[in-house]
């Protein structure tokens, strides 16, 4: 639709002035416009885009190759005509999947201006997490301390990742690993590094954290295609999730690789390391391989609108002192009876055999019952978890989200009892459009059927 359209045709380029584009997938509305197909370059003034309940309107847009610069630019998620927040910038410049810089940026809530932020670099591969800025953190038992942990790329497969931390009364902790990957980064979503291993067992399931939103997202995680390889070395470091929770690890050499993927409806995710590890300060140092990982199948459908869940979860250790390992399989149901509603129960069973290296080596709770409650209606979001232990016949673990969304932010409240955690914040909600800008090569949504 246009006011006054004048279009000059040059075999691959056009130009048109007072332009208004409806697409599924963005309303496009500029006072002039012009694109090169081949070139795949194209400039636009007085510009305002609406996509996936973002607003982004700049005075001027241009768009050469793969890259995108927007001029006296502006970005808001809320609908109001005096938007509740908004984020405005002299300049941006975006590279769709990799990462992009904002000059001269101002923010507003509710009216109110506050400094302008010189300089904003973002991440947008979803393999590393970019260069972030130290946190001030709160660790119970030490109080408050700095945090940091960045995931630079070197090239389009290969990362560097490293992290500090610092609190009251305990040694500074830190991390430096160097990651490949084999596997084209347009077609990947996984992380370039392996995973730690001292981490929360089973973290992305969706019977172990309310953060795994869908059943759709356990499965996703193990059937990602992975193939990476790492070295590098950490220095009085923690777990999470363990029972025996060991606070001062460090590890002088660690040599991974993660292999992962899908066969079917059948997904798995395997990492095996050599590491010479030392759970404190003051212990000899063990060397040993450690074998870890998940298989999974699809989540499918068992019933009307009732889904079933599985995976099986698996470690092994081996050192010239003692053998380990264990298994444990999950399996439960989900039933989404409408849009924003689900209610799900679990149970897992497991058996270890041998003997650990360190107290921090086994699963904890290999006998559990789980169930869940997601409830996401309009404004508001409530989400429970609770998991039964059989053996100690406990409650161990309880969590809890609440979140009420208001034109365009969502305060939220999130606390978990296993591994203790609390949290509280706002969120801003354009995660769908940073979705968008996180793939190398734009994908249109398909057009509902009618």
């Amino acid at each position: 639709r246009t006011r006054e359209l004048r279009v000059y045709t040059l075999e691959h380029r056009f130009e048109t002035e007072e332009v208004r584009v409806d697409d599924p997938d963005a309303e496009i509305v500029a006072e002039k416009m012009a694109v090169d197909y081949v070139a795949k370059s194209g400039h636009a003034s007085g510009l305002k885009l609406q996509a996936e309940g973002v607003t982004v309107k700049a005075a001027d847009a241009r768009v050469d190759g793969g890259k995108i610069t927007l001029q006296d630019a502006s970005g808001t998620s809320s609908r109001r005509s005096r938007p509740t927040y908004e984020f405005s910038a002299r300049e941006v410049e975006i590279e769709p999947g990799q990462g992009g810089v904002a000059r001269g940026i101002v923010p507003e809530f509710f009216g109110v201006r506050l400094p302008t932020v010189p300089r904003y670099s973002f991440n947008l591969d979803p393999r590393v997490t970019g260069l972030r800025i130290p946190d001030i953190a709160y660790k119970r038992g030490a109080g408050v301390g700095l945090g940091w942990s960045s995931g630079v790329l070197l090239g389009d497969r290969s990362a560097i990742l490293g992290s500090f931390g610092s609190f009251p009364g305990e040694s500074p902790s830190y991390s430096l690993a160097f990651g490949h990957s084999s596997l084209d980064p347009k077609s990947v979503g996984a992380g370039i590094l392996p995973r730690s291993d001292l981490g929360e067992y089973a973290v992305d399931g969706w019977f172990t954290t309310l953060l795994t939103r869908q059943p759709s997202e356990q499965s996703g995680s193990i059937r990602a295609r992975r193939q990476s390889y790492s070295v590098g070395t950490t220095w009085n470091s923690g777990t999470a999730g363990r029972l025996n929770d060991g606070t001062d690890i460090s590890k002088l050499v660690e040599v991974a690789t993660e292999q992962g993927g899908s066969i079917g409806a059948l997904g798995f995710s395997v990492t095996a390391r050599g590491q010479r590890i030392r759970p404190s300060q003051g212990q000899p140092w063990v060397d040993r391989l450690v074998l870890d990982g998940s298989v999974g199948a699809l989540e499918a459908e068992v019933a009307p609108k009732v889904f079933m869940l599985n995976r099986l979860d698996f470690r092994g250790t081996a050192s010239r002192q003692n053998t380990f390992g264990f298994v444990r399989a999950e399996a439960g149901f989900a039933w989404m009876p409408y849009e924003g509603f689900d209610l799900g129960v679990g149970a897992s069973i497991g058996s270890q055999v041998g003997t650990p290296d360190f107290a921090f080596d086994p699963m904890p709770y290999m006998r559990n019952v789980v169930v869940r409650a997601d409830y996401r209606r309009g404004f508001v979001t409530l989400r429970g978890m609770w998991r039964y232990d059989t053996d100690s016949r406990s409650w161990y673990d309880r969590q809890y989200e609440v979140a009420l969304a208001g034109d365009g932010i969502e305060p939220y409240v999130w606390s978990r009892s296993f591994p203790n955690d609390y949290r509280i914040g706002v969120r801003f909600r354009f995660d769908q459009f940073a979705n968008r800008l996180m793939q190398r090569e734009i994908k249109r949504a398909k057009p509902a059927s009618r």
